[in-house]
């Protein structure tokens, strides 16, 4: 065999190699789009999210954002979210984005209400609450921490 053949060979083999396993990533990643329907909800602060995060329902996956973006009206993010056909939801359930660990990521979580009315595909929840910075919390405490070692600092008599 010539030195150019067993190149060729070689590259189809790594080019192969790679092609397999991009496809078992994905499949190994339980990646899916979410099949359902679209409600709508709007947040001052969203945070870290991007389509595909999960929306869970006491812990369980049911959906995922669909798509996000401003309003140009109330100029507060709009996100779509994607419910699995099964949830029914009523319409005073309560939408929260909330942090999935200390690193970063985050999640949307929704608490039924106890409306007996449901949410019909297309709809929005209006009972939203944004996402907590937690870099902003930490810096709160600090400085309070800061403040209030100076004030017993300052109230101690010397000596």
């Amino acid at each position: 065999m010539s030195r150019g053949m067993v190149e060729n060979l070689v590259g189809a083999l790594v080019l192969a190699v790679a092609i397999v396993s991009v496809y078992l990533a994905f499949e190994g990643s339980n990646v899916q789009r979410s099949s359902g329907y679209e409600i709508e909800a709007s947040f001052a602060d969203a945070g870290s999210l991007a389509a595909g995060t999960d929306v869970r329902l006491a812990g369980v996956k049911i959906g995922s954002v669909a798509d996000y973006g401003i309003d140009p009206e109330s100029f507060e993010a709009r996100v779509t979210l994607t419910v699995d056909s099964a949830v029914k939801l009523p319409t005073d359930s309560s939408v929260r984005i909330v942090p999935d660990g200390l690193l970063g990521g985050n999640f949307i979580e929704i608490t039924p209400g106890g409306a007996a009315e449901l949410v019909e595909p297309g709809g929005t929840l209006t009972n939203t609450r944004g996402a907590v910075n937690v870099v902003e919390l930490v810096s709160r405490i600090v400085t309070l921490a800061v403040e209030a070692t100076a004030a017993e600092d300052s109230e101690e008599p010397a000596q």
